[in-house]
C-alpha cells in the first residue's frame, strides 16, 4: 500500500513508519517538528519560523494548503490528530480534510492528540492534565476547544473519516462512542534487541525528562516530590534532570538509569515512557485500571498521581527494596516487546486499514 502519515507526535509515526516499511509499504510522513524535539519527517513544516505567533499561525496555515496539492493518490491517509496543530483551524479544516479524502482512498485519524473530545473525556475523569493548566492560568486552551462551533465542526469532521484509531487509554475514551471508531492499538515503540539487565550499582539512579507544557505532564509534583528524595535518600540516589532537549540527544541520556520518570497527570502512559519499557527500566507513569481492560494483561508501569507525596512514596518504596528494580525492569521490557514492538503494531494498523 502507499501511506501517507500525516503528522508527528513523539514518535509514534515515526516508528509506525519503519514497521510498515519493513512490511513492504510505500510510506511517506509529514513532520511539524514537535517543538523542540525536532521530530524529522520525508516532508518537513517548521510552524515556528517567526518570533511572531500570529505570523507564525498564518504561515503555517498556508503551508498545509500549499502541500495540500501533492497529498494525492494514497492508498491510506493517517491523520496524528484534528487540532490546529496538523489540520487548518475551524471550517478550513474541514475543506482540508474534505480535499484529503476526494484524493485518496481512505482517511483515518489516529487520535494521538489534544481536541475538544479528548477534554471532554478529561472532564469526566477523577484528574487530568487540563485541571493543572486551569490552576496554571492556561484557561485559554479550555475555552477554545471547548466552544460550541468548535465541537461539531470536530464532530462533522471525525464522522467524515473511514475510521479513527486510539492509541492509548484517554483517547479511547474521547472515541469510543463514535460508529467509525475502529479500536485501540498499543503505542509502537522500537524495543532493543539484547534485553539489559537493570542492575543497581552504588545508587539508584533516577531520570526525569521535562518537555513542554510543564502542567500537562504534573512537572511541578514530581520535581517536589525528587527534591524530597534527594533530601531524604543524598547518599543511595543519582538524579539527573534535562529540560527541552532534541529527541536524539534526549534517547542518549537515560540509557544508565534505574527509574525513569515520564509524567503524573494520566490514566495512561505515553510514547515517552515506552522508551523506558523497552530499555528495562522501571517506569513511573500512568497506569489506572482502564489500561489493563484494554490491554487484556497486566502493565509493569508504576502508577503516580498528581500528588508529589504519591510520587515520592512510589520511589521510595523502590530504593528501600532495590531488588525490586532488575525484576520489574525485566517485566517491563518483556511487556514494551509483546505489547508495542513496532513491527506488530504495524501489522495492527493493516488489519484496521484492509476491513
Amino acid at each position: 500500500m502507499k501511506i501517507l502519515l500525516f503528522g508527528e507526535f513523539s514518535g509514534l509515526h515515526t516508528n509506525l513508519k519503519k514497521g510498515l516499511e519493513e512490511n513492504g509499504h510505500e510510506v511517506t510522513m509529514v513532520s511539524f517538528g514537535d517543538d523542540f524535539k525536532s521530530l524529522p519527517g520525508d516532508i518537513n513544516i517548521n510552524p515556528n519560523k517567526f518570533k511572531n505567533k500570529y505570523v507564525n499561525f498564518i504561515s503555517f496555515q498556508l503551508s498545509l494548503f500549499w502541500l495540500l496539492r501533492k497529498l494525492k493518490g494514497y492508498d491510506i491517509v493517517q491523520l496524528v490528530a484534528i487540532s490546529q496543530l496538523v489540520i487548518p483551524r475551524g471550517r478550513f479544516g474541514r475543506y482540508f480534510v474534505n480535499i484529503l479524502r476526494k484524493r485518496n482512498k481512505k482517511v483515518y485519524l489516529n487520535s494521538c492528540g489534544d481536541d475538544i473530545f479528548v477534554i471532554l473525556g478529561f472532564i469526566k475523569q477523577e484528574y487530568s492534565p487540563f485541571q493543572n493548566e486551569i490552576k496554571a492560568g492556561l484557561n485559554w486552551r479550555l475555552f477554545h476547544f471547548c466552544k460550541k462551533s468548535e465541537y461539531f465542526n470536530s464532530k462533522r469532521i471525525v464522522e467524515s473519516l473511514d475510521g479513527v484509531i486510539a492509541s492509548n487509554s484517554t483517547y479511547h475514551n474521547a472515541y469510543h462512542t463514535f460508529e467509525n471508531y475502529k479500536g485501540y492499538i498499543p503505542m509502537p515503540t522500537i524495543v532493543r534487541e539484547d534485553k539489559k539487565e537493570n542492575i543497581v550499582n552504588e545508587k539508584v539512579k533516577i531520570f526525569f525528562g521535562i518537555g513542554s507544557r510543564r502542567p500537562l505532564k504534573g512537572v511541578e509534583y514530581i520535581l517536589e516530590a525528587l527534591k524530597k528524595v534527594e533530601t531524604v535518600y543524598p547518599e543511595k540516589v543519582d538524579i539527573t534532570i534535562v529540560e527541552k532537549i532534541p529527541y536524539k540527544e534526549y534517547i542518549t541520556l537515560f540509557d544508565e538509569c534505574n527509574i525513569f520518570i515520564d509524567q503524573a497527570c494520566s490514566y495512561s502512559y505515553g510514547m515517552n515512557a515506552l522508551l523506558g519499557l523497552g530499555n528495562s527500566k522501571v517506569v513511573l507513569s500512568g497506569n489506572e485500571p482502564i489500561v489493563e481492560e484494554l490491554l487484556g494483561n497486566s502493565c509493569p508501569v508504576q502508577n503516580i498521581k498528581p500528588n508529589s507525596e504519591d510520587i515520592f512514596n512510589k520511589i521510595e518504596q523502590l530504593i528501600n527494596n532495590q531488588d525490586l528494580i532488575p525484576q520489574i525492569g525485566s517485566k517491563s521490557y518483556d511487556f514494551a516487546k509483546e505489547f508495542h514492538d513496532y513491527n506488530s503494531v504495524a501489522k495492527k494498523y493493516e488489519l484496521i486499514w484492509n476491513q
